[in-house]
């Protein structure tokens, strides 16, 4: 017998959500470094690789091996335990590595060899500064950094020099303390400051654009403080701040920010990933990870997108930490999300059990229900489901999508409350009503 569940939702806990996730968590007690992580990737050969606050760790899917700093031996190794970000190369066996106050270490782990990018005072073309906050790849295979005091610098793999862009550099460019950007791959920059809000930067004429918080326009972003930027399959710009989420429409250059009544996307956002089931996942500080489901019609209204929340809790289905510092989609499909005192929590895929119907207040979308209240469900001999609501009156399903309404807004009902449904064994439909019989 299939199981049917629907669920009506907001911003709802994870277990009410019905997702076909376990969670699994990985710490020191597994051979972990250190608890706090803070970005992930995984290499062309499967590994996969964890920055934290005290060294790189490798993970095989078994075990743990650490890389620390190497100040007696003289091996090769990372420059500095205090990492802040990884990037695997985009088209070399190179894992870039950013570190806090000691520049950026490029692993080859085709060959086990390490190549070190240090600031150097008296090569204008080396690294600007040495205090990493993200690499991105760029749109033509080379690399963008962001640093913490000085811009972001463009990388040219082959050169093995530095462009710089900055304050001194570009006129008009907000701050040089950056946390993130991304390659929009139409000539654009994207930039995330730690404290002057968000810029595109034109990176032929460098010219640029600067957005900040408006006190009194609730379409401005939320914060200053954008800590991450991503650009999803669409082409639409996701910005974090500290003060929550907000999706930038390139084309109009505007902001629609997500209504704070929900509580699920309030938190500061450390980081946003599109997962292959057009689902954007957003870590946050204090909130856990909110999923938003990119199919609904997202340049309408904040207050009805969308969202479900995975929170920290004890039993299979909760976090390690509810501070969730980045995240990760491996090659099978499982979402790694890295904490800030937890650890690792691997988040793992199940065949799912459940079908979820949703409300939708669009009356296109039709794979939707058009009430938050369902009250009555069969299923007849075709296969086809048919679910009565309260104010929506009947909605028909079948494989997922809705292929019929019957209510008295269309005409086809005469009622829009349904109180309770049967298909009976000769395929005939009934349908009890609120105060209008069966």
């Amino acid at each position: 017998m299939k199981k049917i569940l629907l669920s009506i939702f907001l911003c709802l806990p994870f277990l009410l959500s019905a997702q076909p996730y376990t969670i699994k968590h990985l710490s020191i007690r597994e051979g972990l470094s250190n608890n706090h992580v803070v970005s992930i990737a995984q290499d062309k050969r499967g590994s996969l690789w964890f920055a934290t606050e005290e060294g790189l760790n490798k993970f095989d899917g078994i075990r743990f091996l650490t890389y620390y700093k190497e100040e007696t031996t003289g091996k090769q190794s990372i420059t500095g335990n205090e990492l802040n970000c990884l990037l695997d190369d985009p088209v070399d066996s190179i894992l870039w590595i950013g570190t806090q106050r000691a520049g950026i270490n490029a692993y080859n782990y085709a060959n086990d060899s390490f190549i070190t990018y240090r600031h150097n005072e008296n090569n204008p073309k080396s690294l600007v500064t040495d205090d990493i906050t993200k690499i991105i790849a760029a749109s033509d295979g080379n690399l963008w950094i962001c640093t913490y005091w000085k811009g972001v610098d463009y990388f040219d793999k082959q050169t093995g020099q530095f462009t710089h862009y900055n304050t001194e550099t570009v006129p008009g460019f907000a701050s040089n303390h950056i946390w993130s950007a991304i390659d929009g791959g139409n000539g654009l920059l994207y930039i995330g400051h730690v404290d002057r809000g968000f810029s595109i930067l034109s990176i032929k004429d460098k010219t640029v654009k600067n957005f900040t918080h408006e006190p009194q326009n609730p379409n401005s972003l939320p914060g200053n403080e954008v800590t991450c930027v991503y650009k999803d399959k669409s082409g639409n710009i996701w910005i974090g701040t500290d003060r929550g989420v907000v999706l930038f429409n390139p084309e109009a250059e505007s902001f629609i920010p997500f209504d704070d009544k929900t509580n699920c996307i309030s938190h500061r956002v450390y980081d946003i990933h599109q997962l292959d089931d057009n689902r954007l996942w957003i870590a946050m500080e204090f909130g856990g990870i909110a999923v938003v489901d990119l199919s609904q019609q997202l340049f309408r209204s904040s207050d009805q997108i969308h969202a479900l929340s995975i929170r920290e809790g004890d039993d299979e289905y909760g976090l390690s930490n509810s501070s969730i510092r980045c995240l990760l989609q491996d090659s099978f499909g499982n979402v790694w999300a890295g904490s800030w005192g937890g650890g690792i929590n691997f988040i793992k895929r199940e065949p799912s059990l459940f079908s979820t119907y949703k409300y939708s207040p669009f009356p296109s979308t039709n794979n939707s229900l058009n009430s938050k209240i369902a009250s009555g469900v069969c299923m007849d001999k075709a296969g086809n489901l048919w679910i009565g609501t309260d104010g929506g009156g009947i909605n028909v399903f079948n494989k997922g999508r809705r292929i019929a309404i019957y209510n008295a807004d269309n005409k086809k009902f005469r009622s829009n409350t349904v109180q309770a449904a049967l298909c009976d064994s000769k395929g005939g439909l009934w349908f009890g009503l609120f105060y209008g019989g069966i």
